[in-house]
């Protein structure tokens, strides 16, 4: 939950809760505080942290996904929604369930 000083995170099962600051605000100064050009180098390093992102995970992992057929309604936008990892690949591939290899049987 957010508020506009506190972030608040909850564990229900270990009961446990957190109070953090919520950076959003500072976030939100420290942009609009920014010149034009600033604005733009911090566009286009987003951009290339993206770009790298894409590179070292796939290009097509943030972008792809099965649609699901169904659309949403979240904070007033319609979205679609879209499948993503293995479910997505399995659904694409076979309707068995595979087996996904773990870390010791990699070698």
């Amino acid at each position: 939950m957010l508020t506009a000083d506190s972030a608040y995170t909850v564990d229900l099962k270990d009961s446990i809760g957190t109070r953090e600051p919520n950076m959003l605000p500072v976030m939100a100064k420290a942009y609009d505080d920014l010149d034009g050009a600033s604005k733009q180098r911090l566009h286009q390093n987003m951009q290339d942290m993206a770009q790298m992102i894409s590179r070292a995970f796939g290009s097509q992992v943030l972008w792809s996904g099965e649609k699901t057929g169904t659309t949403k309604t979240y904070a007033g936008s319609t979205c679609e929604e879209h499948t993503f990892g293995p479910a997505a690949r399995r659904s694409r591939t076979s309707t068995s369930a595979k087996r996904w290899p773990t870390r010791a049987s990699r070698s």
